[in-house]
This record gives C-alpha cells, structure tokens and sequence, in this order.
C-alpha cells in the first residue's frame, strides 16, 4: 500500500509537471523536484508507522513526479537533430543502471544498521543532483523549443 500510494500520487502529478516544464523553463521544475524528492528520501528513515509511511510516501509520489519530468525533456532539447529518441533511449538506460546500483549501495548502508542513514544519504545525493542543475542552462527556452 506504501508503494502504491507514491504510484499513485506520482501518476496524478506528471500531466501538472509537463506543463510547469513548458511554462516556467526545465531548470525551475528539476531543482523543485530534487529538493522535494531529497526531503521525501530523508523522511522515508523518520518515521516508521503506517500512517506516516503514506503521508510521506504521497509526498514522495508527488515529488518524484515533478522530479522525473525535467531531465529527458532537457535531453531532448540538447540531442542533435534526428537523434532525440536515441538520447532520450541512452538517458532512460543509464537511469535503470541506477535503479539497479543505487538501492544495492543503500541496501549495503542500511545492514550496517543504518537504516535511516540509508535514506539520508539518498536524499544527499538528490541534493547534490540539484545543486550540480544549478550550474547549468535552460535548454528549452535557449534552443527555442518551449511551447508557448
């Protein structure tokens, strides 16, 4: 119910993200989501009941779904012509790289008896994910690729 609860608030969020990408710029919505998402992550290793598992999970979800947003969109916008998809294809596989390593990492953190640090140093990194964003350009708005 936990994981169904971030899907859930994930799901209803995306549509609302993609508009705020095409109206305030990518940069505003990736540094808006990673902060949240940071948070979220921390707070997963706060709480241990059920209610407050959801309510954070819920966070998490609507979070992560501004989060997800950004990143292939900005992709795309810096991909060569003709090679958007391929792009986009090599961002996606290299984020499933990091599905697959990340949790393994945290997984190893957390058996130390760290559990809730385990969750910390996720938010960490998502932390240091927006400020590295802080460093960069707003693709769309530069390449002319924002619709209005």
């Amino acid at each position: 119910m936990i994981l169904s609860v971030s899907a859930i608030t994930n799901l209803f969020v995306v549509n609302f993200a993609g508009r705020m990408v095409d109206r305030i710029g990518r940069k505003p919505v990736a540094i808006l989501g990673l902060v949240l998402s940071a948070l979220a992550t921390a707070a997963y290793g706060l709480f241990g009941t059920f209610v407050s598992l959801m309510i954070v999970s819920a966070f998490f979800g609507i979070a992560s779904g501004i989060a997800s947003i950004p990143p292939p969109t900005m992709v795309g916008d810096l991909a060569p012509e003709g090679l958007e998809g391929s792009a986009v294809g090599l961002y996606r596989m290299a984020g499933d790289l990091g599905f697959v390593v990340g949790p393994l990492l945290v997984g190893a953190i957390a058996d130390t008896g760290a559990f809730s640090v385990g969750f910390a140093v996720s938010g960490a990194i998502l932390l240091v994910a927006a400020g590295a964003m802080l460093t960069i350009g707003e693709t769309g708005r530069k390449l002319g690729k924002v619709s209005s």
